[in-house]
């Protein structure tokens, strides 16, 4: 693998090990505490409804017709970073939603320039796409669901204050 996959595949990891994390919390600390400092807060996580995007989410960004939104929210640090995330199950193998994503970022012309993917042959299941554009960076994180045909989509909006 050359050294710049490796990097990809590593920013991957991280990335997913966060929001890995951030699930951890939201469960066990409701997403507003440290574990064992009780009551400082760290995000201000405001539940989004499903039929409307975050915020902060790049407008016009795509979801497939026939995706159920699993998790919708805007999260705020304290230092004024704000995140804007739409977990979706959606109507697409890991490639098929892969392939959507990239075409419509690229699609986009200079809104949004790709700083890297993963898409490998050896993990069908597993894919990601890194973006930025003027505002902030983008991370779409990409799962094969247990059920065929389907994929599971974080779609993650990070703004710099």
């Amino acid at each position: 693998m050359r050294k710049s996959q490796i990097v990809v595949v590593l920013v991957a990891l991280l990335i997913f090990a966060a929001i890995i994390g951030v699930a951890y919390k939201r469960r066990n600390y409701g997403g507003t505490t440290t574990p064992g400092v009780v009551g400082e807060q760290v995000n201000k996580i405001v539940e989004v409804d499903p039929f409307n995007p975050p915020e902060e989410f790049p407008p016009n960004f795509p979801i497939k017709e026939g995706s159920e939104v699993i998790d919708n929210y805007n999260a705020t640090s304290p230092d004024g970073r704000v995140q804007a995330t739409r977990v979706v199950r959606s109507p697409f193998t890991p490639m098929g939603a892969f392939s959507y994503y990239k075409d419509f970022l690229q699609a986009e012309g200079d809104a949004w320039e790709i700083l890297g993917e993963v898409n490998t042959a050896t993990n069908p299941n597993h894919k990601a796409i890194f973006a930025q554009n003027s505002r902030g960076m983008l991370s779409i994180n990409i799962s094969a669901d247990s059920a065929p045909g389907f994929s599971v989509i974080d779609i993650s909006y990070v703004i710099q204050p």
